[in-house]
C-alpha cells in the first residue's frame, strides 16, 4: 500500500505527498492551493481501483446524507465491478488511533472534505478504451440509455458550467488506449475543464505520460 503514490500537478511539474487520509489531496497544501489535478500512481494490484471505490462510496453515502437534510441534491455514478476481496487494500492509508469514537469522528470529518464536490463521475478507462472525447466516454458507459442523449448533453454542459463543483476521475489510464492523443488527456493536462477537480490512476509504468 505504501508503494501508492498520490502526486500534485502543478505548473512546474509533479511532488509527491504524505498523506493521513485519502482526502487530503483534496485539501489545499502546504502553501494554500488547492490541486486541480491529482495522479494517484502504484503496481498493479495495490489497491488503486479500490481507493477510486472507496471514494465513490464515500460521496455517495455523503450525497445521501445531504439528500435527506434536504441540503440539496447531487447527480453521479459509481460501478461496481463485484469484487470486494481486495476492500482492505485501501490505496492511502490514514493514521490510527486507541479512542474507537475518535477514529470514527476523524474519519467521518475527513470524509466531510468531499461535500465540496455536488458531481463525481467515475470512468473505468479499460471500458472505454478507444473512446477519445469525453461525450464518447459518458455514452459508452451506459450512464444513459441510447433514447436518453439529450441527458448525456446536459450532463457536459452541466460539467462545464460548474467546474469548481465537479470531480472527474478517471481509473486505469494503463489500459486506456487513445493515450495522449485523447481529450480525457488534455482534461488532465488542464488543457480543458481545468477548474474541475480531476484525478486519475495509473500504473507506475505509464506515469511519466502524465506529468
Amino acid at each position: 500500500m505504501n508503494d501508492v503514490k498520490p502526486e500534485e500537478q502543478t505548473p512546474a511539474g509533479s511532488s509527491q505527498s504524505e498523506l493521513n487520509h485519502y482526502t487530503d489531496v483534496f485539501t489545499p497544501n502546504k502553501i494554500g492551493v488547492v490541486q486541480k489535478r491529482i495522479l494517484v500512481q502504484g503496481q498493479t494490484e495495490i489497491g488503486k481501483s479500490t481507493f477510486v471505490k472507496k471514494l465513490a462510496v464515500d460521496w455517495a453515502e455523503l450525497n445521501d446524507e445531504k439528500t435527506e437534510d434536504k441540503q440539496g441534491d447531487a447527480l453521479g455514478r459509481f460501478e461496481s465491478d463485484g469484487d470486494t476481496s481486495n476492500e482492505n487494500k485501501v490505496a492511502i492509508q490514514h493514521g490510527g488511533t486507541s479512542s474507537n469514537e475518535y477514529v470514527d469522528m476523524s474519519q467521518q470529518n475527513q470524509k466531510n472534505t468531499l461535500k465540496k464536490f455536488e458531481l463525481v463521475l467515475v470512468i473505468n478507462l479499460k471500458e472505454v478504451s478507444k473512446c477519445r472525447s469525453l461525450r464518447d466516454v459518458i455514452s459508452r458507459c451506459n450512464i444513459f440509455t441510447e433514447e436518453d442523449t439529450p441527458l448525456t448533453e446536459g450532463l457536459l454542459s452541466y460539467i462545464a458550467k460548474n467546474q469548481e463543483k465537479v470531480l472527474l476521475v478517471f481509473d486505469g489510464y494503463d489500459e486506456y488506449r487513445c493515450g495522449s492523443n485523447s481529450e480525457i488527456y488534455e482534461i488532465f493536462r488542464g488543457k480543458k475543464l481545468r477548474n474541475c477537480c480531476v484525478l486519475i490512476t495509473t500504473r507506475i509504468s505509464k506515469a511519466d505520460e502524465l506529468r
